[in-house]
């Protein structure tokens, strides 16, 4: 199906990235110069999966076998035609229940001290498991995050282990306990669904990060010049579908592909 959208997007600012270094405490962490976005998340909520997945790479950032076994902080450099533009951060997973509980509160001690110091950090990532969203562990972290004024998007992670149903209740139940979160802090949060292992939600969190950092300038959160196309496609199954892409006119850049059957009801756009 050949349509007027850049179908193949190059979100050029995600194409070029460079692990630059592990930190296991303050004295560590590289020099405040580049915007910087932290991954969070609980132990096994696949944070590392989601970067690798971010970047298009396998083996960017190593996922551990045993919850609870990631403890350094991995700064990443992510480069635009050559040069450093922004950075990644992903941090130690929480609330790893058989974690030594020195080791967890040193542990604590360092995540705070990264959000507590870094003044470039711009926004945060919280992945979690869509099958456990939102657990206190993770509202903790929300409110460190929004007592320093962070701007933070949460990932429903694993979206791809419930059925259309499931999906939709998740996420209608995670904005209802973002409004409440936000109207408290004052600050707009948003949560949208991710599969990092069938690549689903991927376009759209690029888009998001590539804001977060200043690259589509162009793009206000308020009232983004979004364009919506509707098409219709014939499966192999002989099936039809209707496809919706949302995409920014002024880049041509694609933010979100949803399809539905002849019911109304959301599909794998794949199938």
């Amino acid at each position: 199906m050949k349509t007027s959208v850049k179908n193949n997007v190059n979100f050029y600012l995600f194409n070029d990235v460079q692990f630059e270094t592990s930190a296991a405490d303050f004295s560590q962490f590289p020099t405040v110069d580049l915007p910087e976005i932290a991954i969070v998340g609980r132990s096994n909520a696949g944070k590392s999966s989601v970067l690798n997945c971010i970047f298009n790479r396998k083996k960017l950032a190593f996922t551990a076998k045993e919850p609870g076994k990631t403890r350094l902080l991995n700064f990443f450099s992510v480069r635009c035609n050559g040069q450093a533009t922004a950075r990644m951060v992903d941090l130690p997973g929480y609330g790893y229940a058989k974690v030594d509980k020195s080791l967890k509160k040193n542990w604590e001690h360092t995540l705070l001290d990264f959000m507590l110091t870094r003044k470039m950090l711009v926004a945060s990532l919280m992945v979690t498991d869509c099958r456990r969203p939102l657990t206190d562990t993770d509202e903790i972290m929300l409110d460190v995050l929004l007592k320093k004024k962070i701007p933070y998007h949460v990932l429903l992670n694993k979206s791809d282990k419930l059925n259309n149903s499931e999906k939709m209740t998740t996420l209608e139940e995670c904005k209802k306990a973002l409004e409440k979160i936000d109207t408290k802090f004052k600050i707009n949060g948003s949560c949208s669904l991710f599969s990092a292992s069938k690549k689903v939600g991927l376009k759209e969190l690029q888009f998001k990060l590539g804001v977060k950092v200043g690259v589509h300038k162009d793009w206000n959160p308020s009232g983004i010049l979004v364009k919506e196309r509707f098409y219709q496609q014939t499966t192999p199954t002989s099936s039809t579908l209707i496809k919706r892409i949302t995409y920014d006119k002024l880049n041509g850049l694609i933010i979100t592909e949803e399809c539905f059957d002849s019911e109304g009801i959301v599909v794998d756009c794949s199938r």
